[in-house]
């Protein structure tokens, strides 16, 4: 949660920008919410609104921005969302079917993403599309985030724009926030917060709380 926050102080567009740096004892001494997650754990909430332009790769080439392919794509669904409470038991592992589906599409695998831009309405869900990704096992999702892991200089560089934890849910247009700092790692330009040569991205959306899971692989012009 620390990390992923102070992420959103380097996007102007990000809700925390420019505030100072949130420790791990700030995230500790916050107010408990639902055991063991404390305020913030736990996303912003504004209104908001995203859009994006699909268009043929053919009309992409003609224009003046670099294109970024959508490589492959695949949602998976637990149950009617918001009709039974999740229940861990049902819900662990929700997402690894689509992700199988979305990278055989691709003809990647995980280990080829440059840009996790990962859906954060809690720190918990992180640490669990972590693990339902194969990047580590069962429980392990803690150990494997802590240091600089999820930084710019880490080997999952994880929602550089701040994410929904200094960005904000909005609603569903936040599904769409991912899919554009995605788009926008994978063209480049993005300063003091670009993943170097970044060519893979990957995107989730909604999680084990909603009960389903919509994920992406985009990929740059040389991927």
């Amino acid at each position: 949660a620390a990390v992923i926050r102070n992420h959103g102080r380097l996007n102007p567009e990000a809700t925390l920008h420019g505030r100072p740096e949130v420790t791990i004892d700030d995230i500790l001494a916050s107010p408990m919410i639902a055991d063991p997650l404390h305020r913030l754990d736990c996303c912003l909430m504004n209104e908001g609104g995203h859009a994006l332009i699909l268009t043929t790769a053919e009309r992409a080439r003609d224009l003046d921005v670099k294109g970024v392919r959508v490589a492959g794509g695949a949602m998976e669904f637990a149950q009617g969302n918001y009709i039974n409470p999740p229940l861990y038991r049902d819900v662990r592992t929700l997402g690894e079917a689509a992700i199988q589906r979305a990278f055989g599409m691709a003809g990647l695998t995980v280990a080829d993403v440059d840009v996790f831009c990962m859906y954060d309405p809690c720190s918990f869900e992180v640490l669990r599309q972590f693990e339902m990704l194969g990047l580590c096992g069962e429980g392990e999702g803690g150990d494997f985030v802590s240091g600089d892991r999820l930084t710019l200089n880490g080997d999952c560089p994880t929602n550089l724009d701040g994410g929904m934890l200094a960005g904000s849910w909005t609603g569903t247009s936040q599904l769409t926030g991912k899919v554009i700092e995605g788009v926008r790692q994978l063209r480049g330009g993005l300063g003091e917060r670009q993943v170097k040569d970044a060519q893979v991205a990957i995107v989730t959306n909604a999680g084990s709380g909603a009960q389903h899971l919509e994920t992406l692989v985009l990929t740059g012009a040389t991927a």
